[in-house]
C-alpha cells in the first residue's frame, strides 16, 4: 500500500496546492494502485464534466492518478437498460477487479445485486470510527448487506437537494382566489392530508366561464407508484421464511389506489403529468418531479408553493420519494475495495461547503417563496432514501402492476380485484428478481 517517498513527496504538494477542495477522506489516501487502471462504469460515456474545464472538481483527476498511483478511465459498457448484463459479462470474464460500477434503482441494481455480484460494504463501514450510512445506502441494500459507496462520514448529515423530487406544487394565486387553504399551512400544522386534499380538488374543480364544460381542475394525474409509497405501500415484504412476498394487495395499497380513483373518477383530475397542465394556470394542485418544475419556473406568470405527498390514514409522517438513486458500486470481485473506495471519495467527495453551495443554488432555482425554501429544507433534513423499487420501468412495474394499477385509476376494476389477478404473476417476477 506505501509508495516509495518520491511519490508521497509530490502528493502532498499536491494536496497542499488544492487545499479544501477535496474533503477530508474517511478511509485515508496511502494506497498505490502501482500504475494500473480502474475503470469508472456507466452507461453515460466520457469524463464526467465535473473534471472538465470550468467544472466544479477541474484538475482533481490528474491529482487523483498522481497520488494513488493509478489511471482512470471512464467507459460505458453498455446501454442503461443493458448495463446489468454487461456489468455481469465483464464480472464473468475477470475484467472487474478494478471497476466501480455506476447503478440506479432502475438500472442495473435489481440485475447484479440480487445476483451476488456486488461487494458488501458493511465490514469497512463499521471499521471507520463515526461512519454514518445514508438514507440511499439502506435503501439500496439487499438482506442487510450495505453495496452503496458512501463519500465519507459526513454523507449521511450533508445531503444534496435531490431534484428529482416528487413532490406537490401548488397555484397560490388560484386557491387564494376560490377562498380555499394554503396547502403550506396545513403542512405546518400537520394537516396536509388526504381528506384536506379532497377538500381542495373538489372545489377547484369547476366551470369557470358558465359554458358548460370544466375548464379549471383540481390536480393533474398522480405518479400512483409514488403515491402509494407515501402511504406506506410497497410491492414485496419479507415473509417469515426470509423470502420475498408479493405485498401489492396491503391495505395501504388497497387504500391509496381507491383515494386515486375516487378523484379520477370524481372528474377533479386534468390529464395532464408532472406540471403541463399546471403551468397553464388551470390546475390546482400538480404532482411531479422538482426539476421539471424549476425548468419551466421563468415561464409562469403566476406564484406557486411546494409541499410533500398528502398524509394517508394512519401515517404520522411525511414521505419525500425520490424519482430515482443514482450511486456507485464494487464488484464482488474487486482486488482492492478499500482502496476503490478511498479513490471514489476522492474523486466525488466535495465536502460539506461545496453540498451547501449547490443547495442554495437549487433553492434559488426552484423557490419562489421562503414557504418553499422551509419545505425544501424540510426535505433534505427528513428523506429517508424513499424511492419507488424495483422502479417502474422494471418488469414488474412496466409489464404487471402499472396496467393493473390504471384498470383501477379508470374504474374498471376494484383495487382488490385487480391485485388479487394479478398476484400469481407479480410473484413470479419478484420470484426471478430475488433470485428465490
Amino acid at each position: 500500500m506505501r509508495r516509495a517517498g518520491l511519490s508521497l513527496l509530490v502528493a502532498g504538494m499536491i494536496l497542499l496546492l488544492v487545499g479544501t477542495a477535496v474533503a477530508a477522506n474517511p478511509y485515508g489516501t496511502d494506497y498505490d494502485f502501482k500504475g494500473q487502471t480502474v475503470y469508472f462504469c456507466s452507461w453515460v460515456p466520457g469524463v464526467p464534466g465535473r473534471f472538465l474545464e470550468g467544472g466544479e472538481a477541474e484538475g482533481r483527476l490528474e491529482q487523483a492518478e498522481a497520488l494513488f498511483n493509478v489511471k482512470i478511465e471512464f467507459i460505458a459498457p453498455g446501454a442503461y437498460d443493458q448495463i446489468g448484463q454487461a456489468y455481469i459479462a465483464r464480472l464473468m470474464a475477470g475484467e472487474s477487479v478494478r471497476d466501480v460500477w455506476h447503478l440506479q434503482n432502475l438500472w442495473g441494481f435489481f440485475d447484479v445485486g440480487p445476483a451476488g455480484a456486488l461487494y458488501p460494504l458493511n465490514e469497512i463501514y463499521a471499521s471507520i470510527p463515526d461512519f454514518q450510512v445514508s438514507g440511499l445506502s439502506e435503501t439500496m441494500s439487499l438482506n442487510g448487506e450495505i453495496y452503496a459507496m458512501e463519500l465519507g462520514s459526513s454523507s449521511a448529515d450533508n445531503r444534496y437537494l435531490d431534484l428529482g423530487l416528487y413532490m406537490v406544487a401548488y397555484n397560490k394565486e388560484l386557491l387564494e382566489r376560490e377562498g380555499l387553504p394554503d396547502p403550506h399551512e396545513l403542512w405546518a400544522n400537520g394537516e396536509w392530508t388526504w381528506e384536506a386534499m379532497t377538500e381542495i380538488v373538489s372545489k377547484a374543480t369547476r366551470d369557470t366561464n358558465g359554458d358548460g364544460q370544466t375548464d379549471q381542475w383540481g390536480v393533474n394525474l398522480i405518479p400512483p407508484e409514488a403515491f402509494i409509497l407515501s402511504a406506506g405501500g410497497f410491492p414485496y415484504t419479507q415473509g417469515a421464511d426470509g423470502k420475498m412476498v408479493f405485498a401489492y394487495d396491503s391495505p395501504q395499497v388497497i387504500g391509496a389506489l381507491t383515494q386515486m380513483a375516487a378523484w379520477r373518477q370524481a372528474g377533479y383530475q386534468h390529464d395532464s403529468w408532472h406540471f403541463d397542465g399546471f403551468k397553464n394556470g388551470n390546475v390546482a394542485l400538480a404532482f411531479g418531479a422538482m426539476w421539471l418544475l424549476a425548468d419551466i419556473r421563468p415561464s409562469m406568470e403566476f406564484e406557486y408553493g411546494v409541499v410533500p405527498y398528502p398524509l394517508a390514514p394512519g401515517e404520522t409522517e411525511y414521505h419525500y420519494i425520490t424519482h430515482a438513486l443514482d450511486f456507485r458500486a464494487i464488484p464482488v470481485n474487486a482486488e482492492n475495495p478499500r482502496a476503490l473506495l478511498a479513490l471514489n471519495a476522492f474523486l466525488f467527495d466535495d465536502g460539506p461547503e461545496a453540498v451547501e453551495q449547490y443547495n442554495r443554488v437549487q433553492m434559488g432555482r426552484l423557490a419562489p417563496n421562503r414557504e418553499t425554501g422551509v419545505v425544501m429544507q424540510a426535505a433534505i433534513e427528513a428523506w429517508k432514501g424513499e424511492t419507488v423499487l424495483p422502479g417502474y420501468t422494471h418488469p414488474l412495474f412496466a409489464q404487471v402492476l402499472t396496467p393493473a394499477m390504471w384498470q383501477v385509476l379508470n374504474g374498471e376494476k376494484t383495487a382488490a380485484a385487480a391485485m388479487a389477478e394479478i398476484r400469481p404473476v407479480a410473484q413470479a417476477l419478484i420470484d426471478d428478481m430475488f433470485n428465490q
